[in-house]
C-alpha cells in the first residue's frame, strides 16, 4: 500500500482549514468508532480510532502542525525507503540499536530496535450525560534508530537534507513514519516512561475505587438506618434458606440486586416485584438508591417502558429496569405503577 500523508489519511489538502479538518475527523471517527463496529472488525476499528485520534491531536494543533508539516518532504521520499535502502548504502551505516534521549517528562531515557514508544492523546468521552476527558496513549514500534554520531552523514547516504534531525523510524499504522528528535522531546514518551506513568494510573485508580466503595458503603447505611429488630432478623435469617447463596445468587439475577439492597430485602424493608411493565410519564432521572440525594444513573425520556423489580414503601420509590438503566425512580413519575410481590 502506497504511503500516506496525515492530510491524505482525512481527504483534505494541506491548506484545509481547522473546520475542514474538525470535520473530516468526525467522519472517520462516525466510520470507525467500535461501538459501530462490534463484529470480527472491531479489534481493526479500535486501532483505526487510535490512529484517527493521533492524526488529529496533531493537524487540530497549529503547533503540532506546523512541526509536522516541515516533515513531509521526508515522510514522501521515504515511500520508498525499504526496498531502496540497501542501493543508497554504499560506506556507511547510519543507524544504532539503542540510543540515550530526553523524552517529554525530561527524563534520561534509552530507546532500542523493537521498543514502542507513545503519544499521549485526548479522547472526548462521556458517561451517560457527562461528557470529560480521558488521556489515552497511541503506540508505535521502533524500527530503526538514526545515529547522531552520524548525523553529517544521513544526507549523504540517504540523498535527502533533513530540516530537522531525525531520532528513529517507526511503523505507523501501514506504513512507517519519522520521528524527529524535537518531536520526540516534545510530545513523545519511551517505553520506560510509560510503565512508571502506567503503574501510577494503576495505584490512583485502585486508590479511588477503594474510596468510592467506602464512601458507597458509609452512605448506604448512612441514608437507610437499619434498626435493632432489622439487625437482630437478619442476623438470626443466616441460618435459613431465605438468606443462602442460591438465595442471593436469585436475588442477584432476577431483581439486579447489589449487596446492601439484598440485605433491605432480607429485611423486609424492599420488596421484590414480579416485573411489571409501565411507561415513563414525564422524564425522569434515576437514581443508584431511593434517596433523593443518591448519585444520578442516567435520564429516562418520557413513555419510557421499564420493568419493576423492587419497591421501597417508607419513600414510595421503585426499581426499574430498562434498556440502558437500572436505578430508582419516584413512582409519581411512573404511570400507574404495581407492584406484585413475589415474597411470601
Amino acid at each position: 500500500m502506497a504511503s500516506q500523508n496525515y492530510y491524505q489519511i482525512f481527504g483534505i489538502s494541506k491548506d484545509a482549514s481547522p473546520d475542514e479538518i474538525k470535520q473530516a475527523y468526525r467522519k472517520l471517527a462516525h466510520k470507525y468508532h467500535p461501538d459501530k463496529n462490534r463484529d470480527e472488525n472491531e479489534k481493526l476499528a479500535e486501532q483505526k480510532m487510535k490512529e484517527i485520534n493521533f492524526i488529529y491531536s496533531i493537524l487540530s494543533d497549529p503547533y503540532k502542525r506546523k512541526s509536522y508539516d516541515e516533515t513531509l518532504g521526508a515522510k514522501e521520499y521515504f515511500e520508498s525507503f525499504d526496498w531502496d535502502y540497501e542501493v543508497r548504502k554504499t560506506w556507511i551505516d547510519i543507524y544504532c540499536d539503542e540510543l540515550e534521549v530526553l523524552d517529554s517528562t525530561g527524563r534520561e531515557t534509552k530507546i532500542k530496535v523493537g521498543q514502542r514508544i507513545f503519544y499521549p492523546v485526548d479522547i472526548d468521552k462521556s458517561i451517560i450525560t457527562w461528557k470529560y476527558k480521558s488521556k489515552e496513549y497511541f503506540d508505535v514500534y521502533i524500527k530503526k534508530i538514526f545515529d547522531p554520531d552520524k548525523k553529517d552523514s544521513f544526507a549523504k547516504v540517504l540523498e535527502y537534507d533533513f530540516k530537522k534531525e531525525p531520532l528513529c523510524l517507526v511503523h505507523f499504522g501501514e506504513q512507517d513514519l519519522i520521528i524527529y528528535k524535537d518531536d520526540f522531546r516534545a510530545f513523545w514518551l519511551s517505553e520506560e516512561s510509560y510503565r512508571k506513568i502506567d503503574i501510577k494510573k494503576g495505584l490512583i485508580t485502585a486508590v479511588i475505587v477503594g474510596l468510592a466503595l467506602i464512601f458507597g458503603i458509609y452512605y448506604l447505611f448512612a441514608s437507610h438506618p437499619i434498626t435493632q429488630d432489622q439487625r437482630d432478623e437478619i442476623r438470626n435469617g443466616l441460618t435459613s434458606n431465605r438468606d443462602s447463596e442460591w438465595y442471593r445468587d436469585f436475588l442477584k439475577e432476577e431483581y439486579k440486586a447489589t449487596d446492601g439492597e439484598i440485605s433491605y430485602i432480607e429485611s423486609g424493608r424492599y420488596e421484590t416485584c414480579s416485573g411489571e411493565k409501565v411507561k415513563t410519564i414525564e422524564q425522569t432521572e434515576v437514581k443508584n438508591a431511593p434517596d433523593f440525594y443518591a448519585l444520578t444513573a442516567g435520564e429516562l425520556p418520557k413513555d419510557t417502558e421499564v420493568e419493576i423489580l423492587l419497591y421501597y414503601s417508607d419513600k414510595d420509590t421503585y426499581k426499574i429496569n430498562s434498556d440502558k438503566i437500572i436505578g430508582w425512580v419516584p413512582a409519581k413519575f411512573l404511570d400507574k405503577p404495581i407492584c406484585d410481590t413475589d415474597q411470601e
